[in-house]
């Protein structure tokens, strides 16, 4: 799959299969996160694999998907994701502004996991602390970013909208709508 493919194929996941993702995936999805670009080569980010099925599922509460859905078609504990990839910064290297790192290097895991047949989601709505009990990491280290994995158990489907409002829904027929603005609306050729 060329790059472009794998970007206009990646759509958050929030429902996923009962089914294992394979360890080596996550591994490479991680390796690709460790390549992506960081403001003055510092590389203050590190992460943590959890793909054992018991801490999964501790995990799982303690994240939250799809706030913009309906409660009842936000993911239930069966839809839960095979892994989570917990990723942290290390204050001791960089206490500030390592935000674009973090960007840049989940959307390097999020287009790896369409490459390997995963989806893949970043959640920034964590309950933070409880998950740093749950994962034992040390108060140096902050949670900036959770991101679930596995297989998924729906597709997504991106829309070009002229709409304003491109809150992400569910059309009549349960399928899961991700409106785009349009190239027109966002490109500005040579001066606004």
């Amino acid at each position: 799959m060329d790059i472009i493919s794998a970007i206009r194929a990646r759509r958050s996941i929030r429902s996923y299969k009962r089914k294992s993702a394979d360890r080596t995936f996550l591994m490479k999805m991680i390796d690709a996160a460790r390549l992506a670009p960081s403001a003055v080569n510092l590389q203050p980010l590190e992460y943590i694999v959890v793909d054992d099925e018991t801490t999964v599922s501790l995990i799982f509460p303690h994240t939250r998907m799809g706030a913009l859905l309906p409660p009842q078609k936000r993911p239930s504990a069966q839809e839960r994701p095979a892994a989570y990839i917990a990723v942290l910064v290390n204050k001791k290297i960089m206490n500030s502004g390592y935000e674009y790192d973090v960007g840049c290097a989940i959307q390097n895991i999020l287009l790896a996991a369409v490459a390997f047949g995963l989806g893949a989601c970043f959640i920034r709505n964590i309950d933070r602390d409880e998950i740093r009990d749950l994962l034992k990491v040390p108060a140096d280290y902050e949670i900036d970013t959770m991101i679930a994995a596995g297989y998924p158990a729906h597709v997504p489907v991106a829309e070009d909208t002229q709409r304003d409002d491109v809150h992400y829904y569910l059309d009549g027929s349960g399928v899961h709508r991700v409106p785009k603005r349009t190239m027109e609306r966002v490109v500005h050729l040579n001066r606004f």
